[in-house]
């Protein structure tokens, strides 16, 4: 199961479904009440059809994710980049946990307050680069990068993606001091385990004769006379623009201003009936909406202005984006067999069957249920968007009461996220896995102890604020 232990996980977890259309009647919330739908099989056709569907569907997330790579690509031909990432592990040297700490708890806070998720993705090969570099394994690269994000989903603040969906779909505003309560802690179990872990895999590495760093995305090591600052700068200006651009400034903040600028800028005209700007710059979005494509092109630009600046030769610049973009079509192949998951469970709705049959188990709210419905629900729809859409609304209409609503919104976004740390679909987790070459059963075996740490913490949590 090691080899291509996720690729084989998730074609028998496609078989499984399958089967299960064939005995699983769909069926859909309507109003106050389930509508059955009878068996919706899955055939052959749709069983090698969903693949290509999953590509049409979600093709500017894997766009975004190869564009990310291309960027790194031509990051590596500047040469300046991998001389930056050095410079910046000498400087932690003796303070490792530090840095670790510092850049997980930036990623987990980004991702709970302004929910940017996959986008993150832009700096997480050079947080990995530096840690490898600072004496640690994969497995530490990887609960500082990618974990960290799911732990600021676990404790989703004011992250838009999780907060509104959830107060659409159960019409309750949940009290956001649970919530941050829930960062915290999730936060505490979290850092425990990373500085457990990451010092004893530093001890073991530092023992190591052979300590050739194992690190794809680090570029070359070669002269060139250009200084480094203006690869800094561009660095600086692209995290900018992804805060600028990726938060939700009206719904988080109520801040309308970029919306306004917005307007102003594109009906600015000449006359009456020349928009200069419109006409320049086209169809482009406010600060706030941007969403994967505006990203990708952005990163585009950056790179030819990489190019033009450090003087790389176009037979080097496609040689990167091309070396690059080879070593990501792993991970994106499996992360598109994720999301046949999500289209099964989308064009096969028997999932809101089985949760419909394990809510009405109990008579009163419960707790234990409505995790399982969660966990197994996060599971095939993989993002909350979807969620919100299967069981949630089945859950919210059974138990109305403001105690079993409030209960439902932290099961939604706790377990979500814990289920995401998790799960061989979640795409965080499948893309930082195959990034840097761990097996799933690796990641499992290291992390089990933990994962049942967070989820009674998270249950507690619960409880208390039920009770209370």
């Amino acid at each position: 199961m090691k080899k291509h232990g996720l690729f084989k996980i998730l074609s028998l977890t496609i078989v499984g479904l399958l089967v299960i259309s064939w005995f699983v009647k769909a069926s859909y919330y309507s109003g106050s009440e389930m509508v059955d739908l009878g068996l919706y099989r899955i055939g052959l056709y749709e069983l090698f059809n969903y693949p290509f569907l999953s590509v049409q569907f979600f093709i500017i997330p894997i766009v975004f994710i190869i564009t990310v790579a291309a960027f790194y690509g031509v990051l590596g031909k500047t040469g300046k980049y991998r001389s930056m990432v050095e410079k910046l592990a000498a400087k932690f040297k003796g303070k490792e946990i530090l840095f670790l700490i510092i850049a997980s708890f930036v990623l987990a806070a980004l991702q709970s307050v302004f929910g940017y998720g996959l986008l993150l993705f832009i700096f997480i090969p050079f947080i990995c680069s530096v840690i490898l570099q600072l004496g640690y394994d994969k497995m530490t690269a990887l609960i500082v990068s990618f974990i960290s994000i799911l732990i600021g989903t676990i404790g989703s603040t004011f992250d838009p993606t999780i907060v509104n969906t959830l107060e659409q779909v159960t019409g309750y505003t949940a009290n956001i001091i649970p919530r941050i309560g829930l960062f915290v802690i999730c936060y505490v179990v979290y850092l425990l385990f990373l500085i457990k872990y990451a010092k004893k895999a530093k001890t073991l590495n530092d023992k190591k004769d052979d300590k050739e760093i194992d690190d794809a995305f680090l570029g070359e090591r070669k002269n060139n006379k250009k200084p480094i600052w203006p690869l800094i700068v561009i660095l600086s200006l692209v995290f900018v623009v992804l805060v600028l651009g990726a938060t939700n400034w009206e719904t988080i903040f109520n801040i309308t201003w970029f919306n306004e600028m917005h307007t102003a800028v594109k009906t600015w005209a000449i006359g009456e009936d020349y928009t200069v700007a419109a006409y320049i710059f086209g169809n482009f979005l406010a600060f706030g909406s941007w969403t994967f494509t505006d990203f990708s092109l952005m990163l585009i630009m950056a790179s030819f202005i990489l190019k033009l600046i450090y003087g790389i030769k176009m037979n080097d610049f496609l040689d990167g984006i091309s070396e690059y973009i080879g070593k990501i079509i792993k991970p994106v192949g499996i992360i598109i067999l994720a999301y046949v998951v999500v289209i099964i469970t989308a064009y096969h709705p028997f999932f809101a069957t089985i949760a419909a049959w394990i809510t009405d188990l109990t008579s009163k709210f419960n707790i234990i249920t409505t995790t399982v419905v969660t966990a197994l629900g996060s599971f095939l729809n993989i993002e909350m968007v979807y969620l919100s859409q299967s069981s949630i609304p089945y859950i919210a209409s059974t138990f109305t009461s403001d105690a079993a609503l409030n209960s439902l919104t932290l099961i939604s976004q706790s377990i979500y996220g814990l289920s995401m740390i998790v799960a061989p679909t979640s795409i965080i987790l499948i893309l930082g896995l195959e990034y840097l070459n761990i097996p799933y059963t690796k990641w499992m075996k290291s992390s089990w102890k933990f994962i049942v740490e967070l989820l009674v913490v998270i249950l507690a949590i619960i409880i208390i604020v039920t009770l209370v």
